[in-house]
């Protein structure tokens, strides 16, 4: 047992020669492709609880308005991207788009949104102009970043307005047959968790 342990300590790596290195085997084959991901489209979803409502007049209609902070809308979003905005209006059904008109107790009960550099400006108001009430309800925004057209050797076609790229998001999801109305399509097309 003795001369066991002297053995082991009486060595050390830097008593001897490292060897050669053997030759790296083979390169494996290509694995394939991922599921695309969604970097360039978030969802965001706002519980009634952490919307503040407020009231205004605007050009002599009476509003209910609300702001939400979302960073991710930028001017190149606004220029080039789409902004999507679903309210949860009726419990149990799916999250409905807007701009939406609906009737509720014999009032109808408009609602439609703004956007602007950093978030959402909601808007509801009555058609009848009674001064409205704040909405206890939740709301969904999904960004989209724009997807510049090419010309088939990637260079960018732009009417310097940001039409083309818009309108690549609209013409890819309706040739993928994604109603944009319904967020239930929009997120399984963009795989969103929310």
């Amino acid at each position: 047992m003795i001369a066991f342990l002297a053995i082991l300590t009486a060595c050390s790596p830097e008593d001897g020669k490292d060897g050669i290195d053997g030759i790296n085997g083979e390169q494996g084959i290509q694995g394939e492709p991922g599921q695309d991901g969604n970097a360039n489209v978030v969802s965001r979803t706002f519980r009634f609880s952490q919307i503040t409502w407020t009231r205004t007049t605007l050009f002599g209609t009476n509003y209910a308005v609300a702001n939400l902070d979302i960073p991710e809308i930028t001017r190149d979003i606004i220029d080039n991207g789409v902004v999507m905005v679903y309210g949860g209006f009726f419990w149990g059904q799916p999250w409905s788009a807007l701009p939406i008109s609906y009737n509720e107790t014999g009032k109808t009960v408009n609602f439609s949104y703004g956007i602007a550099t950093g978030g959402v400006t909601l808007r509801m108001h009555y058609a009848d102009n009674d001064s409205p009430t704040f909405p206890g309800i939740p709301f969904r925004v999904v960004v989209i970043e724009g997807n510049a057209a090419t010309d088939g050797d990637e260079n960018r076609i732009s009417n310097n307005n940001g039409g083309d790229a818009k309108e690549s998001v609209y013409r890819e999801l309706e040739q993928a047959g994604v109603d944009i109305n319904n967020y239930n399509a929009i997120a399984k097309y963009y795989n969103l968790q929310d």
